[in-house]
């Protein structure tokens, strides 16, 4: 089988595809998936997520290894954590190529952590941030 064509995607818009690509995800944030984010977003349920600045090679140097961390920020606790299931069963075990023609090559792509927390904003605005760690190991162009 023919090795894929190099990536023009970078891994943060391959990512981003991925879960555009996503009915269930694109129904509880319609657009509002975004990388990093320097406050917790008080409105509408959003998605955001960041790469780790660091990422290891393999001993071949023909991938690398990253991690990404991807919030859901919901005023409504339930609606924070059907988005992180959402997120869950499009990600969990994704082996492939990541965001359709030009996406990066994803070779294993697992969770590593997950858990929640309440943000107060202001003493009336309260937003909850139910986030995950996933390890992703990609194919370098």
């Amino acid at each position: 089988m023919p090795a894929p064509p190099p990536p023009v995607l970078t891994r943060s818009q391959s990512l981003k595809a991925r879960l555009t690509s996503d009915a269930t995800i694109l129904a509880l944030v319609a657009d509002r998936i975004y990388p990093e984010v320097a406050l917790p977003p008080a409105g509408e349920v959003t998605l955001t997520y960041e790469f780790d600045v660091s990422f290891e090679y393999d001993l071949s140097g023909q991938q690398a290894v990253s991690m990404v961390d991807l919030h859901s920020w919901s005023r409504d606790y339930e609606v924070a954590e059907q988005l992180q299931a959402a997120i869950y069963a499009s990600l969990q075990g994704f082996k492939g190529v990541m965001g359709g023609a030009g996406g990066i090559t994803v070779v294993d792509l697992h969770i590593e952590r997950q858990t929640d927390k309440k943000v107060a904003l202001t003493a009336d605005t309260i937003v909850f941030d139910a986030y995950s760690s996933y390890k992703m190991t990609y194919q370098l162009p």
